[in-house]
């Protein structure tokens, strides 16, 4: 009998939740100039060899990029709305999120840490620019911001492209995009994210992943636990190889990021599929984890007193955990409490 498990928003959050635990990992270890500055204790050599891990695990930013293509494919394939209506409701969900936490943000800043006005340096521009998130669009420096948010944006719009492109053309279409971009120049470019042009591998793989199903023929596929124990140890080597292969490459985006995108495909079958013994936690941080995103580089770079307070690196990633998890969770409690979401409700109803 076959299993009617599919890729659905449970999965989704399930690899969410590893996303941003990977996320959180390679941020706050990243800098070591900031860990010292901040008073952690670096025990002898360790940084330096776990420091090729911590510059692998940005692999997260491809998995958001990969389940974000994934499910704006499904969705927008549902044919429930134009095309004008699905991009209006996709970007009005996505930048509710946004609006709400700039404001906790905001007010936190301005209590605890300094005169937001200044921050800003009286700039209109800059704060019309942080409320749409679209610095990188225009060169500008953020300032609350994320360069993430932009980059989502993007996808949301040309996703009914993207749809028809792969829907015609299937697996070439990731062989055409690799083409092209060995003769495109860099395009938009971020300082938190690197040229955009590298993400749409990725992109493109989660809108044909959507369209032929492939996620889910192997949740369906049932095998005996030998044959499984060895599907998860050859993923689990084959993420590990090719992720080192990646950080010894002059270049971390060789191949137009193909390399990338069959790391995140297998990430997403390794967590979706196996490892379900930890599916109930990583689900429950991918629910939350679009505020968490959102506000761990605010809490770290402006409250380092509060995160770093003990100066033990293990702790002060769980600390960051904790304190990101805890504003997700007050934030939406007063979505709840205000009616916030239901100003929305109407445009984004799917």
């Amino acid at each position: 009998m076959v299993n009617a498990e599919r890729f659905d928003k449970e999965k989704s959050n399930v690899l969410k939740g590893a996303a941003i635990l990977l996320l959180l990992f390679h941020h706050i270890f990243l800098e070591k100039e900031r860990l010292i500055a901040n008073g952690v204790v670096l025990w002898d050599d360790l940084y330096d060899k776990i420091h090729p891990v911590v510059v692998a695990a940005r692999i997260c930013v491809w998995i958001f990029v990969f389940i974000s293509a994934y499910g704006l494919t499904v969705k927008y394939e549902s044919g429930c709305k134009s095309v004008g209506q699905f991009i209006a409701g996709c970007w009005l969900n996505l930048m509710r999120q946004w609006w709400i936490v700039l404001i906790v943000m905001s007010v936190m800043y301005q209590l605890f840490v300094g005169n937001i006005f200044e921050y800003y340096g009286y700039s209109l521009q800059l704060w019309i620019l942080d409320v749409f998130e679209w610095h990188d669009l225009f060169g500008q420096p953020r300032i609350l911001g994320s360069w993430y948010l932009c980059l989502a944006q993007l996808i949301i719009l040309f996703i009914p492209m993207f749809s028809k492109f792969c829907r015609k053309y299937g697996l070439f279409s990731i062989a055409i995009v690799y083409v092209m971009s060995l003769f495109m120049e860099d395009g938009i470019v971020s300082t938190g994210g690197g040229a955009y042009w590298q993400y749409i591998p990725t992109v493109i793989g989660g809108v044909v992943a959507a369209q032929k199903g492939y996620l889910d023929k192997l949740l369906q596929r049932k095998d005996k636990v030998w044959k499984n124990t060895l599907a998860c140890a050859m993923l689990f080597c084959g993420i590990v190889v090719l992720s080192l292969l990646r950080t010894e490459m002059t270049d971390i985006n060789n191949f137009g990021g193909l390399p990338v995108l069959v790391i995140v495909f297998m990430i997403c079958i390794l967590f979706a599929k196996y490892f379900r013994h930890i599916h109930g936690i990583l689900r429950f941080f991918g629910k939350h984890s679009a505020v968490i995103f959102m506000t761990n580089v605010f809490f770290y770079v402006e409250f380092p007193q509060v995160i770093y307070f003990t100066g033990n690196p293990i702790i002060s990633y769980l600390t960051l955990i904790a304190v990101t998890l805890s504003c997700s969770i007050a934030v939406k409690y007063l979505c709840e409490k205000t009616h916030y979401n239901k100003l929305f409700s109407l445009t984004t109803r799917t």
